[in-house]
């Protein structure tokens, strides 16, 4: 079923099945898939789905990020985030593109950037960001 020399990233080669737990962090170099729970965070170097039954309580970084269930937590998707109608996140959102079903329930700051933008913002701390868009005075 799964053949371990395949690394693509948009490819789901890690999948936690509906009634199971995961505690822990989870790294991936190719696409997941969580249809259970998980507990901790998530790095996914592919696509990340979070199906209908999915429940996830965690810190998310991954390429694209498809919510169909469940997130507590910040998520960062440097491609596309997507939160379908079922889709219920408690958390900070940063992403590139950002596309809500509706019915979908969001609580919490979303950032939509430019990727050169994500990359640049990660490096600079709260204080060194502009004020609505404008230097901040002297």
């Amino acid at each position: 079923m799964f053949n371990r020399n395949r690394l693509h990233a948009d490819i789901s080669d890690t999948v936690i099945g509906e009634g199971s737990l995961f505690e822990g962090t989870l790294n991936s170099a190719a696409g997941m898939r969580i249809d259970g729970q998980v507990v901790g965070d998530i790095e996914c170097a592919g696509d990340l789905l979070i199906g209908v039954s999915g429940s996830v309580r965690s810190r998310i970084t991954a390429r694209n990020v498809t919510v169909r269930g469940r997130v507590a937590g910040s998520i960062s998707a440097q491609g596309k985030l997507t939160i379908a109608a079922s889709g219920r996140i408690y958390g900070d959102l940063t992403t590139s593109v950002l596309t809500i079903e509706e019915g979908a329930i969001i609580e919490g700051e979303c950032l939509v950037r430019r990727p050169h933008e994500q990359a640049q913002a990660a490096t600079l701390g709260p204080f060194d960001l502009p004020l609505g868009g404008k230097a901040p005075p002297s």
